[in-house]
Formats: structure tokens, sequence, C-alpha cells
């Protein structure tokens, strides 16, 4: 289920709220004692992570079910300014080594950078090797896109430290 209000610059594809998982019941012919219910919330920088718990809570209240809320792992998300020195050299060098230009875009995806970021570290979340299928049956990578994309990370750091 996708957001349609949050959304912002970079973030086009918005927030979203995917129920994982769901399991209860022992038997198709009785009521279940009890559910259980996996979420993953992705959300944008403008969203308050305690808003959005706050939202569920709504939701369960006027169900009247009787619930609890453990929060499994919680990260802000985070945009880190294309301007920023390092960004641009990673875009500079990524632009001279590979045949097409990479876009300074967001990436829904929970990943280190969330980590990254919040050391004061400029990072480009959605560059790396080409892959897909993320997180299902058949994932995959090119193998043959690792090596430039070390080259562009390692020419990189070596330029950005030289300064």
């Amino acid at each position: 289920m996708r957001s349609e209000q949050a959304r912002t610059d970079f973030f086009e594809f918005g927030s979203a709220l995917n129920v994982a998982q769901i399991s209860g019941g022992v038997a198709i012919n009785m009521v279940p004692d009890h559910c259980e219910a996996l979420l993953d919330i992705r959300l944008i920088p403008d969203q308050n992570p305690d808003q959005v718990v706050a939202q569920i809570h709504q939701v369960g209240k006027v169900a009247g079910a009787d619930y609890t809320i453990d929060i499994l792992q919680q990260e802000q998300a985070y945009l880190t300014d294309p301007q920023e020195p390092f960004v641009r050299l990673l875009h500079d060098t990524a632009c001279r080594i590979l045949p097409e230009p990479i876009s300074l875009v967001a990436s829904g995806q929970g990943s280190v950078g969330n980590v990254v970021s919040q050391l004061g570290i400029p990072i480009i979340n959605a560059f790396g090797a080409a892959c897909g299928n993320a997180h299902a049956p058949n994932e995959w990578i090119d193998t043959t896109t690792v090596e430039p994309v070390y080259q562009i990370y390692r020419q990189s750091i070596a330029n950005f430290a030289a300064h």
C-alpha cells in the first residue's frame, strides 16, 4: 500500500506500508485466539516514525483490538545533499567511468546508509553494481559491474582524501 500524500523531492515513490507476514489460528473452523502481523514501513525524511506508530495505535483503538506493537528495527529516512562535495566527486567520477551517467535518486531500500548518514558522512545509497530481484528467489548481481563500481569508489575516496 503506497501513500499518495507522503511524497517529496527525490522520494517520488513515497512512503510505503507492506503487510509482510500474517499468522494465527490453528484450524479453518476455529476463531483464532491470536494473530501476528509483521509490517515493513518505509518512510521519507519528512515523516516522523513516532507519529506513524501513533497512527497505527489509532487504527487498533478504532478496531477495538487487544494488541501490542513491538518495533523490531527503526531507522529515520535520510537525504544526502546532492551538492555535498563527496557526492559531487563520486557522481563526476562515475560519469567518467561508466558508459551512462548515474542519476542522483533516492533508494527505498534500507541499508547501512542510514547508519553512515547519522555519522555525518555523505553517502549515495542508490548506486552500485547492477542487480535485481532483491530479497526474492533468483536474486542476482551482474558480476561484471562490480569492478567498475569498486574503481569509482576507490578513485573518489583517493581524490577526496587528497583535497
